[in-house]
């Protein structure tokens, strides 16, 4: 595939990585724009605040995390947030979805642990939602994943004869072709706007629902690449009273079906290139440390369970990894961590893609492989 160069997911943390310097990382649950900032911290942002002074966090990037994060915003609920400050300044701050959070974490070091924000960008698949009706209807486009569209828009098309009443000497055969007409340049009209929105924007997955005639008409004026992805929905979401369940399932089950897709994808084409290898995890990572360092790696793949309690190097600079210190190319060692850690550091410096799969999918039980460039 090789063309994610252009929508880099991790182009943010690339820019981190190379910057080099050390990072204070929270990832725990607050509100969202707190506002003005309390004066005093509660118990929990004084937890972290802790840990981070421990942690050798300066005192700059304390005042950072406090005026960030704020758990007396009582009227708004709270989300699992993710935060990098770097010299005193927010770097990142993202909202996390389908991330498990056992309990709050505060670090500072060289090498962040971004597991959590990768695993969550990785179910991040981007969709649009049209409900179509014979007026017109609603594409709501949801590039970021989560459940929150980007946009919200209403298509009005024409309704001049639709309501219309067929007296007056009209036929019915004839009134029924012009609404017919009508419906179709709507739908039309309706699926060029979608055409272009998945066209621009790498959308996985476009779920077309409303009243089954409408439905057929959208359908069929979609691109080849918008059907490619088209799940229909033949009921009325837009209907007054109608309940939306049926489309959440849909959208869910679909959802969760284009994310293992994808990862039963990488590891195929991962073991079309490299073939089933039968050695120690030791031994494996050897070749996936050489082409991460030769920057040959298009996507890596990580199986953290696997990975276990092994360790590599993190350089301070290209090539950005080693296995031993006599590999290290005269970068300066940075630090000794998991091999998780130090593997996924390197994918990101070197604008790999990084894909975390199941428990024992890769070929012979590895802990990682690759996709070459």
């Amino acid at each position: 595939q090789g063309n994610h160069m252009s929508h880099y997911r991790n182009a943010d943390l690339a820019e981190l990585v190379r910057s080099g310097g050390s990072f204070s990382r929270v990832l725990a649950e607050f509100p969202t724009d707190a506002g003005a900032p309390s004066t005093t911290p509660g118990a929990r942002l004084g937890a972290i605040i802790r840990s981070l002074t421990a942690a050798g966090a300066p005192d700059s990037d304390i005042a950072a995390v406090t005026g960030t994060l704020d758990e007396h915003a009582g009227d708004r609920s709270p989300v699992l947030r993710f935060l990098l400050v770097a010299d005193g300044a927010v770097v990142l701050d993202e909202f996390l979805s389908n991330v498990p959070l056992q309990a709050d974490e505060a670090s500072f070091g060289p090498l962040p642990d971004v597991t959590a924000l990768l695993r969550h960008r990785q179910a991040m698949v981007p969709y649009i939602v049209l409900e179509a009706s014979a007026e017109g209807g609603r594409i709501r486009t949801y590039l970021a994943g989560g459940v929150h569209p980007d946009s919200d828009q209403r298509i009005a098309g024409e309704t001049e004869w639709i309501h219309k009443t067929h007296g007056g000497g009209l036929s019915h055969a004839r009134y029924a072709h012009h609404t017919e007409e009508i419906w179709k340049r709507n739908e039309t009209e309706l699926a060029d706007t979608v055409n272009q929105l998945v066209e621009r924007n790498h959308v996985r997955l476009l779920v077309v629902t409303g009243d089954p005639h409408v439905v057929d008409l959208v359908s069929n004026a979609l691109s080849i690449r918008a059907q490619a992805i088209l799940v229909t929905l033949a009921s009325d979401t837009i209907a007054s009273g109608s309940s939306a369940g049926e489309l959440d399932v849909t959208l869910e089950e679909n959802l969760q079906r284009i994310i293992r897709e994808t990862q039963a994808d990488a590891v195929g084409r991962s073991a079309v290139q490299h073939g089933a290898a039968n050695s120690s995890t030791d031994q494996r990572l050897q070749p996936v440390v050489h082409e991460l360092q030769q920057a040959e790696v298009d996507t890596l793949l990580l199986d953290l369970e696997a990975l276990g309690s092994h360790t590599l190097l993190a350089l301070d600079g290209a090539p950005w990894i080693a296995s031993v210190p006599t590999e290290t190319f005269g970068a300066p060692v940075l630090e000794v961590s998991s091999a998780a850690r130090v593997l996924t550091r390197a994918a990101i410096a070197t604008d790999a893609d990084v894909i975390f799969v199941d428990h024992d999918s890769l070929p012979g039980h590895a802990g990682a492989a690759t996709i070459h460039r």
